[in-house]
C-alpha cells in the first residue's frame, strides 16, 4: 500500500495516513490506488492524515468496480445493504430486522448471500461489518436523502426500544442518528429528539474522557437548539457542556477559562443559575490550583466564589463549592479560613454520606494543620484505601506534608505509590465536576524530594512533567547554573505575588533567600528574608517559619549581629518547645544555633550543633544539607586555627558534592574557602620532597602523598584508580576502564561481569539480582565500619560512612520501586555501577590509612559513565 502512495506521489507517507488509508479502502489496491489519484487531483495528499468520505468523488474505475461487486446481489440484498450502511460501518442483526422488517430467516439469507458476494464479513455472532468502507460509502449515497432521513430516524427509535433498560452504551449511536435524522427535517419532535440525546451523549463522552466525541456531540445539540423549544435556555446547557470539556480536555490553558467564564454569563443571563454556580466553582477550582504558576490567580477565584454561594444556596450538592473554597484558602495560606470550611465541608459530606468528599476535605485539612505547627495531628489523618477515586491524592498529601518536614526518605515511598496506581476512571458527578487529578503536582514533589535526596538526575528527568518556576529553579541551583535559577525563581516570585499564591511564594522565597546567600548576596538575602517574614512570620505559620528564620540566620553568618540573630533562634526554640516532631528541619535549627555560637566565639558550643545538625541530617538523607554544614563548620574551625580539621569538613563537603553530581560553582565555592584557610595555616601540598606514589607490588598497593605512606592489599578498585592517575584529564569511559584493567590483570570481562566489550542492551534481571546482594554486602561493610568509627569516636568517619550507606539503600529503593526487581538497563550502566562503587570502596579504604591521599582522590576523581582525574595541579605520579 505504501509503495502505491509511493510510487504515485514520489514520497512515503506517514504512518498516520497509512493507517488511515488501510481503514477507508481495506487494503485493496483498487481502492486505494483509486483514493490516492483523488487526493493528488484535489492537490489534498498530505493536508491531513483523516480521509472523510463524504462528498469523497471516486474516479470512474473505482466506482465501476463497487458497482459490479454490487451488481452480482439481488434487488432484495441490495436494498436491505443500502438500510445497513445508513446504520454504519458495523451493523447489528436484530437492528436491521427491526428497521426492514424482515424475519430472521429471510435477512439471514440475504445477509449470506452479500457475504459470499464478499461485500460483508460476519464481525461476531449477530454482527456483520462492510469489508470496505468505499462500499459501503457507495451504498450510503445511492440511497435517496428523503430515504436516508426517514432510515436514521426509524433506527433512532429502533435502538430507543432495544437498548431500552440501558441507553447509555449506545447515547453516541442515537444521539448520531437523531442528529442525522432533524438535519433535514422541521418535525419538532425530532429536533427536541436530537437535542436531548446530544446533550445526554456529550456528558457520557466526557465520562470515559472521550473529549472530541464530547464536543462533537456538544456542537450538534447546539445546532439544534437553536431551532428547539426553549432555545435560550438549550443553548447555554449546551454551552456549559463545551465549557465542561474544554475544561477537562485542556487544563492548561487560559483561553479554556476564559470560555468558561463566557459561558457562566450565557447561563446567568439564560436564569440557569445553578448551572452557573457549578461553572463558577469550576473555574475557581482552575484559578485556585498553583502547580501552574501562570493560571494561578486567587483573587479571581474568590470572586467567582462570591458569587458562586449565591447561586448554589439551595442547590443540593454544593460540596464542590466548599471544596473549591478549601483549596484556595490551602493555597493562599488563610489557614484559619481553611480550617472552618473544611470542617463545615466534612461536617456536610457526613451528612449526605459522601465518603470520597471526606477524603478531600482531609486532604486539604492535613496540609493546613502543617502549616499552623500540628504535625503529628496532620500526619495521623488516615488515609482511606477503599476510595481508588481519591487514593492518588491521599498518598500525595503525606508525601508533600513530610517533604516540607525535609524527610523526603520517609515522602518518596508515598508518591512513588501514588505514580504507580492505575489510572483512575473519570467520572463526572452530579454537579458536572470531575476528580481534579492531575499529575503535575506530585510529579513536582516527587522530583524535589529526589534533589532533596541527592538524586539531581532523577529530579531533572521529570522537569517535563512538571514544569514549574519552582522546579526548574531548584534543580539549576544544584546544577550551579545560578544565573538561570535567579532568572527562574524571580518570574515565579512575581507571578505568585500578583496570584496570591502564597504558599507557593514561600516556596520560592525560601530557594531565592538560599541563592542569594550562596552566590553571596548576603545583605540582599537579609532584607529579602526581613520582608518575607513580615508577611509569614506573624505567628500563625510555623512551618514557613522553621524554612526562613535558620536561612535568614546564615545570611548573617559572615557579618553576624548575635543580638539581631537571637530572636530568631529564640522564635524557633519556641516552635520546638511544642514537642511536635519537626524531623529534618530541627538540623536547620541545630546548624542556625552552630552558626551563632561560632559567632559568639563559643566554639565547643558550636561543634556539638554542627554535630548534632550532621546526625539529622544524615538520618533523613539530605546530602546538600549534609554538605553545607560542613562547609560552615569547616569555616569556623579555619577562624579557630584548626586548619587540619577544617580542611578535612572541607573535602568532606567537596566529596559529598562531587557523588551528587553538584554544579562545578559549588565545589568552587567550597574550595575558595578551604585555600583560604590552607593558606592562613602555611601547609603546602609540594611533593618534591615526598614524591607521590601509587604503585602495585605484589599483592598490595604502595601509596605515598604529602608525607604519608601506606600499603594496601589487592582490591578491584586499585586498578581503576591507577589507570586514571597515569591519564590525567582525559574522559575514559567505565567500559574501557574495564577493559583495559581486566586485560592488565589477566582476567576476562566476563568474570567481572561484563560480557562482550559492546552495548549488550538489557542485562535482565539476574545482573540486578547480583548488583543487590554486592550493594548489601557493601552497606554491611559500612555498617561495621559505623561501629568501629563511633567505637573510637572518629565522628568524621561515622558520617562519611553514613552518608555512603544511606546512598546505597536510597539506590536499592529507587532500583526496587514497588513490585520487585527492576531489569537493569545496559551494559554500560553495568560498567558505570561496577566502576563507581569499587572506586568509592578504594578511596574510603585508602583514607583510613593514608588520610591526605584518600582527600585528594575524593577531590580530584569523578566517576560515572565516564571517569576522569582533574587534579588542581599537576602531579607526577610513580606507578
Amino acid at each position: 500500500m505504501t509503495l502505491i502512495v509511493e510510487h504515485r506521489a514520489q514520497r512515503l507517507p506517514s504512518a498516520a495516513f497509512a493507517s488511515e488509508l488501510h481503514r477507508v479502502t481495506a487494503g485493496n489496491p483498487l481502492f486505494v490506488d483509486g483514493v490516492v489519484r483523488v487526493l493528488l487531483a484535489e492537490r489534498n495528499l498530505g493536508t491531513s492524515d483523516r480521509i472523510e468520505l463524504r462528498g469523497f468523488k471516486l474516479p470512474e474505475d473505482v466506482r465501476a468496480a463497487i458497482r459490479k461487486r454490487l451488481g452480482l446481489l439481488s434487488p432484495p440484498a441490495q436494498s436491505l445493504l443500502a438500510m445497513a450502511a445508513v446504520v454504519g460501518q458495523e451493523f447489528d442483526s436484530a437492528l436491521l430486522r427491526r428497521i426492514s422488517d424482515l424475519s430472521a430467516g429471510a435477512s439471514g439469507e440475504l445477509m449470506d448471500e452479500a457475504s459470499e458476494v464478499g461485500v460483508v464479513a460476519l464481525s461476531s455472532h449477530d454482527s456483520y461489518r462492510f469489508t470496505h468502507p468505499l462500499i459501503r460509502e457507495s451504498l450510503y449515497k445511492g440511497s435517496t436523502e428523503a430515504e436516508r432521513t426517514r432510515l436514521h430516524r426509524a433506527i433512532g427509535e429502533a435502538l430507543e426500544q432495544l437498548h431500552a433498560a440501558n441507553l447509555t452504551p449506545h447515547l453516541a449511536a442515537i444521539a448520531h442518528h437523531f442528529d442525522q435524522a432533524a438535519a433535514a427535517s422541521p418535525d419538532p419532535l425530532q429536533i427536541e429528539k436530537a437535542i436531548e440525546y446530544s446533550l445526554r451523549a456529550g456528558w457520557a463522552a466526557m465520562n470515559v474522557e472521550a473529549w472530541e466525541e464530547a464536543l462533537v456531540h456538544f456542537h450538534a445539540g447546539l445546532r439544534h437548539a437553536e431551532k428547539g423549544q426553549d432555545s435560550q435556555r438549550r443553548q447555554a446547557e449546551f454551552f456549559a457542556g463545551i465549557a465542561y470539556t474544554r475544561a477537562w480536555s485542556d487544563r492548561t490553558s487560559k483561553d479554556a477559562t476564559t470560555e468558561i467564564e463566557s459561558a457562566i454569563e450565557l447561563c446567568e443571563e439564560r436564569g440557569l443559575l445553578e448551572q452557573a454556580g457549578k461553572l463558577r466553582t469550576l473555574v475557581a477550582l482552575r484559578l485556585s490550583k498553583d502547580d501552574d504558576e501562570g493560571h494561578t490567580d486567587i483573587s479571581r477565584a474568590m470572586r467567582h466564589f462570591e458569587a458562586a454561594q449565591r447561586e448554589l444556596e439551595h442547590a443540593t450538592d454544593s460540596l464542590w463549592l466548599y471544596m473549591a473554597m478549601a483549596l484556595a484558602c490551602w493555597k493562599s495560606l488563610d489557614t484559619a479560613r481553611g480550617m472552618e470550611v473544611t470542617q463545615q465541608g466534612s461536617k456536610m459530606s457526613e451528612r449526605l454520606r459522601e465518603p470520597d468528599f471526606i477524603a478531600h476535605f482531609s486532604n486539604v485539612r492535613a496540609p493546613l494543620l502543617a502549616h499552623t505547627g500540628r504535625i503529628a495531628e496532620a500526619l495521623a489523618t488516615p488515609i482511606d484505601r477503599n476510595s481508588a477515586e481519591s487514593l492518588g491524592r491521599q498518598l500525595y498529601r503525606t508525601g508533600k506534608i513530610l517533604s516540607r518536614l525535609w524527610d523526603p526518605a520517609h515522602g518518596k515511598p508515598w508518591l512513588l505509590e501514588g505514580v504507580g496506581l492505575p489510572a483512575v476512571p473519570f467520572v463526572l458527578f452530579q454537579s458536572g465536576f470531575g476528580p481534579n487529578t492531575d499529575s503535575r503536582a506530585l510529579n513536582e514533589t516527587l522530583a524535589i524530594m529526589h534533589v532533596m535526596t541527592g538524586n539531581l538526575e532523577d529530579g531533572q528527568a521529570l522537569v517535563d512533567k512538571a514544569p514549574s518556576t519552582l522546579l526548574r529553579g531548584i534543580i539549576a541551583i544544584h546544577g550551579g547554573d545560578w544565573t538561570a535559577a535567579k532568572s527562574v525563581l524571580e518570574t515565579g516570585l512575581s507571578i505568585t505575588r500578583a496570584s496570591g499564591a502564597r504558599e507557593r511564594h514561600a516556596d520560592l522565597s525560601f530557594w531565592y533567600a538560599r541563592l542569594l546567600r550562596i552566590t553571596g548576596e548576603t545583605a540582599h538575602a537579609r532584607a529579602f528574608l526581613d520582608d518575607a517574614l513580615q508577611i509569614f512570620g506573624e505567628g500563625s505559620l510555623p512551618l514557613v517559619e522553621m524554612w526562613l528564620r535558620p536561612e535568614l540566620v546564615l545570611a548573617q553568618a559572615r557579618e553576624v549581629d548575635v543580638s539581631l540573630a537571637q530572636p530568631h533562634l529564640a522564635r524557633l526554640r519556641q516552635i520546638l518547645a511544642d514537642g511536635e516532631d519537626w524531623r529534618g528541619l530541627v538540623g536547620a535549627v541545630a546548624r542556625a544555633e552552630a552558626v551563632v555560637a561560632a559567632a559568639d566565639n563559643r566554639i565547643q558550643d558550636a561543634e556539638t550543633s554542627f554535630e548534632r545538625a550532621m546526625a539529622i541530617f544524615t538520618r533523613y538523607a539530605l546530602p546538600w544539607e549534609q554538605a553545607e554544614t560542613l562547609h560552615y563548620w569547616g569555616k569556623t574551625l579555619t577562624l579557630a586555627g584548626e586548619h587540619s580539621r577544617a580542611t578535612e569538613k572541607f573535602d568532606a563537603a567537596i566529596e559529598i558534592y562531587r557523588r551528587h553530581g553538584a554544579g562545578q560553582r559549588w565545589v568552587d565555592r567550597v574550595e575558595a574557602d578551604r585555600n583560604t584557610g590552607v593558606s592562613r595555616s602555611g601547609v603546602t601540598s609540594d611533593n618534591r620532597t615526598f614524591p607521590p606514589i601509587f604503585r602495585k607490588e605484589g599483592e598490595y598497593w604502595n601509596t605515598a602523598y604529602e608525607g604519608e605512606s601506606a600499603n594496601l592489599r589487592e582490591r578491584g578498585g586499585m586498578r581503576f584508580i591507577a589507570l586514571l592517575l597515569g591519564r590525567p584529564g582525559e574522559n575514559i569511559s567505565a567500559v574501557e576502564m574495564f577493559s583495559v584493567t581486566a586485560a592488565g590483570a589477566g582476567t576476562s570481562l566476563r568474570q567481572d561481569g561484563l560480557g562482550r566489550a559492546v552495548d549488550l542492551g538489557d542485562a535482565g534481571e539476574k545482573f540486578d539480582a547480583r548488583a543487590l546482594s554486592e550493594y548489601r554486602r557493601r552497606i554491611a561493610e559500612l555498617e561495621s565500619e559505623i561501629d568501629v568509627a563511633e567505637a573510637s569516636r572518629d565522628s568524621d568517619a561515622a558520617v562519611r560512612a553514613r552518608a555512603e550507606r544511606d546512598s546505597l539503600s536510597q539506590e536499592i529503593s529507587s532500583g526496587l520501586g514497588l513490585h520487585g526487581l527492576r531489569r537493569a538497563a545496559s551494559h554500560r550502566e553495568r560498567a558505570r555501577v561496577n566502576v563507581t562503587r569499587q572506586i568509592k570502596s578504594a578511596i574510603e579504604a585508602i583514607r583510613n590509612v593514608n588520610p591526605p591521599l584518600g582527600r585528594h582522590l575524593a577531590n580530584s576523581i569523578s566517576t560515572g559513565s565516564t571517569c576522569r582525574y582533574a587534579p588542581a595541579d599537576r602531579i607526577k605520579w610513580q606507578l
